[in-house]
């Protein structure tokens, strides 16, 4: 059943973009898609007419559905899977005008071809490389073979097209070579050099229940300066960087991009800031985890210097080859860092050393009660790991308004609190 959906979505959304002919955004990279694509939407969306997936719709099913405009997945529902056919139908036999005139496409590859895929679906005409990691690394061979199956989005691009590029991760860098037209951005200031653009000056205000980031693009030997809310790690500062360049290529004017993008909010389970009990401060980063983005968030948890720092960290998933080398890296950096850790699933049990200031558990919810246990006023907790590690649960067991989860909180959906 599910391959005949698949094939009727695949059939669908490509008439659908014959029809309407929208430019195509393509993202991927082995962290921050989500974030990149929310990024690129706020400056998009003021201006012109654009459209991205409200969440992390990036596989066969999620991305057709995108093109289609449904923000919610049908499930085993037979009626509502009905209704997606019916309204793909209408919007290619009944002309909409309302229909998006650019689309954000968030692109996934959880195995070989995933890629080739989405992109045979949607051909992109603008291709955004976030980073390059060991995630699902279960299915590669190596990480070289996640690289080759990334650049597939790049390869995709017309002869117009235009890939934009992380330069810091040379993985990514490398990348250049594939395409016609690029764009650079990162930290480094070398990407300035390249067609690109670059961050400097960059200073966090850390607050209790809150943040401010300041910093400055560098762009053609101008100095724009910025400030969003709420962001606490260097790594989230990557988003915003290619959705400046995004800006940059549809032409919107510069100070239009600032303050877009002085808008932009971190989506639930992304290094969001929670209110705990007992007057504690949650990092909720639960979305997902890899050893990169897991010592992003450990050093944003470094950066509150004057409380307790707790530091609750999940196994992280599909690793491969790099499975045992990654968790013993995240452990020694979170015994660190935190004045106590808890650890949670059999990888982290596997590999963590002892320690008085460290405890494992199973699960995420004995985790969870345990940390209600020990929680003391103004500590700081950081909260990640994988999905299949399911530690949202750990947050909802110690924030302050748990009627809130729905909101706040990643997988609340009916058919994750089913597992």
């Amino acid at each position: 059943m599910k391959k005949i959906i698949q094939n009727i979505l695949k059939y669908l959304s490509k008439k659908v973009l014959i029809k309407y002919n929208p430019k195509i955004i393509g993202i991927t990279g082995s962290v921050g898609k989500t974030s990149a694509k929310r990024a690129v939407n706020i400056v998009l969306q003021n201006k012109l007419k654009s459209r991205s997936g409200i969440k992390s719709f990036n596989n066969e099913i999620g991305l057709p559905l995108t093109v289609l405009g449904f923000s919610d997945f049908p499930g085993k529902s037979f009626s509502k899977w009905c209704k997606v056919f019916f309204y793909g139908a209408r919007l290619i036999f009944k002309h909409d005008n309302k229909y998006p005139e650019i689309l954000v496409l968030e692109m996934g590859s959880y195995r070989p071809g995933d890629i080739r895929y989405l992109t045979n679906i949607a051909k992109p005409d603008v291709a955004i490389i976030t980073a390059i990691g060991p995630t699902h690394l279960e299915n590669f061979k190596s990480i070289g073979h996640i690289k080759r199956e990334k650049s597939v989005l790049i390869k995709s691009l017309c002869k117009s097209g235009v890939a934009i590029l992380n330069y810091d991760d040379y993985k990514v860098r490398s990348m250049q070579k594939l395409a016609n037209n690029r764009m650079f951005f990162g930290l480094d200031p070398r990407a300035g050099m390249l067609s690109g653009i670059w961050a400097s000056d960059i200073n966090f205000h850390i607050k209790k229940f809150g943040s401010l980031v300041r910093f400055k693009i560098n762009y053609h030997g101008k100095i724009i300066p910025i400030k969003i809310k709420n962001l606490l790690a260097s790594h989230q500062v990557y988003p915003v960087l290619s959705a400046f360049c995004i800006g940059l290529y549809f032409k919107i004017s510069i100070l239009d991009i600032v303050k877009s993008l002085e808008k932009y909010q971190v989506e639930p389970g992304r290094l969001k800031i929670i209110k705990g009990i007992k007057n504690s401060v949650l990092l909720d980063d639960t979305y997902n985890s890899a050893p990169a983005s897991c010592e992003g968030a450990l050093q944003a948890l470094d950066r509150f210097i004057k409380s307790r720092k707790i530091a609750v960290l999940g196994d992280m998933l599909e690793l491969g080859i790099e499975n045992e080398s990654g968790h013993k890296r995240i452990i020694k950096l979170a015994n660190q860092i935190a004045d106590k850790v808890i650890l949670v699933g059999e990888n982290m049990r596997k590999f963590a050393v002892q320690d008085e200031n460290l405890k494992v558990f199973a699960d995420s919810i004995k985790a969870g009660l345990y940390l209600q246990g020990i929680l003391k006023k103004g500590d700081v907790v950081l909260i990640k790991g994988s999905q299949g590690v399911r530690m949202e649960r750990v947050v909802k067991e110690v924030m302050q308004e748990p009627l809130q989860s729905n909101e706040l909180l990643v997988r609340q959906e009916k058919e994750w609190l089913k597992k």
